[in-house]
């Protein structure tokens, strides 16, 4: 029997950081997959910084859990929590919503590629979808692979910090100073995954983006426990805002531009250290952060987390079903994304944590779960029959070569009836290199007999590291086999610009379009 831990004050203020880094991500970084950024972002300049740089607030997600996981945790497992039972809690919190999500998806997914001739930004297979069901699917078995609803890459790294976490605990319950090493330990050796960019089961970045986090969290509760003084929290309080100021300030300034990308990321886990410490020291921050509205956020950000490209499918969607060519640097197509995002969140946060617990809850959610298979499996056995067949698709993945565009970096695909609104989209590397004005990508479009269909070019401002570029094609392309070369012109400086291959060696490059 589990002797009862002492029950713990909850940390709104933590609830409601957590709520603002789940917006900075779901509503502006990864609205960057509706459209490309140099076609204009809404509110742009006013948050542009968070467009740019948004992705590094996961950190600040993998942080929180840490901190939280430790502060709820810890006491329970030295008091004789097991393993299965403790795995089994988190799962349980966890799994109802990913799976809820997951097949969501997979028929929004389907539905896409009906209508459009490839998947919306993520690849879809049966291998990823059982590892998704199972919350495996990036880092355990490859490099990091993200399917089907990509962000949910996170849950799968979370499940393995959660288990890493309780083999930690358990193997130092009787000695603390065994905890501190193995934790700081664990950062140390994902801070070296990053700096060495390990792409292999396990040890991955994203595994090591997770593990350093969590386990930052993990220590920073412990020295939040053992500063008893307020006076001393409040001095690092201070001291945390001052390391903000500055640390913003060499983000603004490009500083970090220099660094690797695992030195980026480790830029960003101690931003989100200062983050933390000022959400529960500093009386104002406190204050702000634990305010019904963002308390609120933070109850349901692991939906909007979860909801958002499922949302972000359906929107895209019903744009190419009934062709309205939405403009989505608009700010009201924006304000709708968000607004749908925010209300199926909701609902699904009052919907699947009350509905698991019961009988009838889990009956309602599993008959909701297998009729969306169901309805998954018509749509992606019929596809071939709605949709214009490409033959061609992103086959990247971390173990892919880079490709310096020149005269013979070519992919080749074929058209089996005519196209319209076409679309390439392909991964650009720029090592985070700011290129001069006047540099473009440059692509020919070239049929059978050699002759050139089509011609454009991408802004190599636009381009931003291990982000997809994408081209609208004007032209309508008639039914035939293609070939697509590009070249980088006007780039006279020392920084260089490459694309990733597919696992053949080609470009990787995506066709996608509407029946002509």
């Amino acid at each position: 029997m589990v002797e009862e831990a002492k029950k713990k004050e909850r940390l709104y203020s933590l609830d409601g950081l957590r709520g603002i880094a789940c917006c900075i991500i779901a509503f502006l970084w990864h609205y960057l997959n509706m459209q490309p950024y140099d076609q204009g972002m809404p509110l742009q300049s006013v948050l542009d910084f968070f467009y740019k740089y948004g992705q590094y607030f996961v950190e600040l997600f993998f942080v929180l859990s840490g901190f939280v996981m430790a502060y709820t945790y810890r006491e329970k497992i030295e008091k004789g929590l097991g393993l299965v039972e403790y795995m089994l809690k988190r799962y349980k919190h966890i799994w109802p919503l990913m799976m809820v999500t997951l097949v969501a998806t997979t028929f929004l997914q389907f539905s896409y590629y009906a209508m459009r001739g490839g998947y919306y930004v993520y690849n879809c297979d049966i291998f990823h979808f059982v590892l998704n069901i199972l919350c495996l699917q990036s880092g355990w078995f490859d490099s990091g692979d993200q399917t089907f609803n990509g962000p949910a890459w996170c849950i799968s790294v979370e499940i393995f910090c959660y288990l890493i976490f309780y083999l930690v605990v358990y193997a130092s319950k009787v000695n603390k100073n065994k905890y501190y090493a193995l934790s700081l330990a664990l950062i140390l050796f994902s801070y070296y995954i990053l700096n060495r960019e390990f792409y292999y089961p396990v040890v991955n970045a994203f595994m090591a983006r997770g593990i350093g986090s969590f386990f930052i969290g993990v220590l920073l509760k412990e020295l939040y426990e053992k500063l008893d003084e307020n006076y001393y929290k409040k001095i690092y309080g201070v001291a945390a805002v001052c390391a903000v100021i500055v640390l913003f300030a060499a983000l603004l300034n490009q500083v970090h531009m220099s660094m690797g990308a695992g030195m980026q990321t480790i830029f960003m886990m101690f931003l989100s250290i200062a983050f933390v410490w000022i959400a529960l020291t500093l009386k104002p921050f406190k204050i702000f952060l634990s305010t019904k509205p963002l308390i609120w956020l933070g109850k349901i950000s692991m939906d909007v987390y979860l909801w958002h490209i499922p949302v972000q499918l359906i929107i895209k969607n019903i744009d190419s079903c009934f062709g309205l060519n939405l403009n989505y640097g608009s700010k009201l197509v924006w304000i709708i994304y968000i607004a749908l995002v925010l209300a199926i969140a909701t609902v699904s946060n009052k919907a699947l944590s009350k509905g698991i617990e019961d009988r009838k809850g889990l009956a309602f959610t599993s008959v909701a779960f297998s009729l969306l298979v169901i309805l998954s499996i018509i749509i992606r056995v019929i596809g071939p029959i709605l949709i214009r067949p490409i033959d061609n698709n992103l086959s990247w993945n971390e173990h892919s070569q880079i490709v310096y565009p020149d005269n013979s970096s070519t992919e080749f695909f074929t058209v089996n009836e005519d196209l319209s609104d076409v679309e390439l989209s392909f991964y650009t590397v720029t090592w985070n290199n700011q290129y001069p004005e006047g540099s473009v990508l440059i692509y020919s479009l070239i049929d059978e007999q050699n002759n050139i269909v089509t011609q454009g070019n991408y802004d190599l401002r636009a381009a931003q590291d291990g982000r997809i570029g994408k081209i609208n094609v004007d032209d309508i392309l008639t039914k035939g086999t293609y070939r697509i070369i590009f070249n980088v012109q006007g780039n006279d400086s020392d920084d260089q610009f490459a694309l990733l291959s597919n696992n053949d060696g080609t470009v990787a490059v995506k066709l996608s379009g509407k029946r002509g």
